[in-house]
Parts: C-alpha cells; structure tokens; sequence
C-alpha cells in the first residue's frame, strides 16, 4: 500500500504515462500499471471535483455559459477566487491509498530517469 497527497499523485502522471511506454521486467511492468491505473482513478476524481467547482464560482455571460478568454481559460467570480483556490489546495493535500507494492529501487536501475523524474515518482519507490 502506497501513501501520497493528491498532489504528489496528480504531479505523478507524466511520468508514469512516459514509464508505461518503457520496456522493463514483466513484475515491474505489472506494479507500474496497476500503480498508473489508481493513479488515474484519483486524478479522474479531482477533476470531476475541479470541474465542480468551476461550476460553481465561475463568471457566467448573459446566456448563463461559464466565460472563457481567446485561450480557453475561465474566468472566476473575483469574490469567489480565495474560497476556489482554498478548496482546491485543500484538496491536494489530501492523504491517497494506492493500493499497490512500492517498486523497488533496484527494479528500476536499467531504466533512465532524470532526478525530477526520481522525486515525482518517489512515494512509488522503497530503497
């Protein structure tokens, strides 16, 4: 069983997406995409959750559609930002359970990894 914040989770992903396309032992494969897939169930949850919110505290135009600038961004309810950004950063600290083995260090020692790489991933691995 693995621990970890929503936001060691959500910062997790890239590099779990980028290990998935890896060769590597089938046990090591195996504890990756089962680590990936919870993984992926958390982040589905906070976004929906996100999504929410952003329901809730963004501007709406005169048709009641959520305003959005030439980019895609929306725009919040500028009295309502502080309890957004509160919500959502209390969300991330939030505790997780994936419910996987820790890769063993030593499992990944043929593979290449960049020392950012090492610490998005580090509540995965046991030394």
């Amino acid at each position: 069983m693995i621990e970890a914040t929503l936001r060691q989770i959500i910062d997790s992903v890239s590099i779990l997406k980028e290990m998935m396309g890896m060769k590597m032992p089938v046990r090591t494969a195996y504890k990756i995409a089962r680590i990936s897939k919870e993984v992926q169930n958390h982040v589905d949850s906070f976004t929906e959750i996100r999504n929410q919110l952003i329901e809730k505290y963004a501007e709406r135009d005169e048709g009641g559609r959520i305003k959005q600038d030439e980019n895609g961004n929306i725009s919040l309810e500028r009295d309502k930002i502080e309890d957004f950004n509160n919500t959502i950063n209390n969300a991330l600290q939030e505790q997780v359970i994936i419910n996987s083995e820790q890769i063993d260090i030593e499992e990944l020692m043929e593979l290449n990894f960049s020392p950012n790489d090492m610490l998005l991933i580090e509540p995965f691995i046991k030394e």
